[in-house]
């Protein structure tokens, strides 16, 4: 009875050496336990598909395309970043800074684009009162130009009046004339321009706005 109890205890080579290896190899045990009862961290965040990524690019890429702003990046740093690259940073100021002369962004708002620069232009020559904004429903802020009380003296004030006159927004069929003379545009070796080079370049943006206004009518 005595033998059998025993022999059921005992154990067998196999187990006799498995258990051996654990009592000797404590350390061993442990890691093996370890490597058993841990597995890695999942990755459980959701991979974006593909089909998500394309029309959030396509969005940003319109944007671009229709206004000339990038998602992500404040306006006035992009203005800015413009204006560099075509050397115009100089005159990235006013009501309506100019960064580029010629470009044309389909979906905005360029009479009122063109509004701000007859300002930035007529304040240089204190004409900015004769600046007419024109309410229309909706407002699209087209301007003419007021008629004076009296008669403007000084031949550069007339002058960038009668330009502005030409360059109105409220007629876009209106027809006009002006005269701009040397010393008005050009200057001499002995005379600076009359008009600095910002309000020269902000001519040159609303003309190319109302030539684009007038092909559109």
């Amino acid at each position: 009875m005595s033998s059998q109890a025993e022999e059921s205890i005992t154990p067998s080579g196999d187990e006799h050496s498995q258990i051996s290896e654990k009592l000797e190899n404590p350390a061993k045990n442990d890691r093996t336990l370890q490597t058993e009862s841990v597995s890695p961290p999942l990755n459980t965040e959701p991979t974006p598909a593909v089909s998500d990524v394309e029309p959030v690019n396509n969005l940003a890429q319109q944007f671009a395309q229709n206004y000339g702003i990038t998602p992500g990046m404040s306006i006035q740093a992009q203005r800015e970043q413009q204006a560099v690259a075509n050397g115009l940073e100089f005159a990235c100021v006013g009501r309506q800074p100019v960064a580029d002369i010629w470009q044309i962004y389909p979906s905005r708002q360029h009479k009122a684009e063109a509004y701000s620069l007859a300002l930035d232009i007529a304040e240089q020559l204190g004409l900015e009162e004769l600046v007419e904004h024109i309410v229309k429903e909706p407002v699209d802020y087209s301007f003419q130009m007021k008629i004076p009380d009296k008669e403007l003296e000084d031949e550069t004030r007339r002058s960038i009046y009668e330009l502005l006159s030409m360059l109105q927004t409220h007629d876009l069929t209106y027809s006009d004339a002006c005269f701009l003379d040397t010393a008005l545009l050009l200057g001499s070796a002995e005379r600076e321009p009359k008009i600095d080079d910002t309000t020269l370049v902000k001519i040159f943006r609303l003309i190319r706005l109302v030539r684009h206004l007038r092909a559109a009518v």
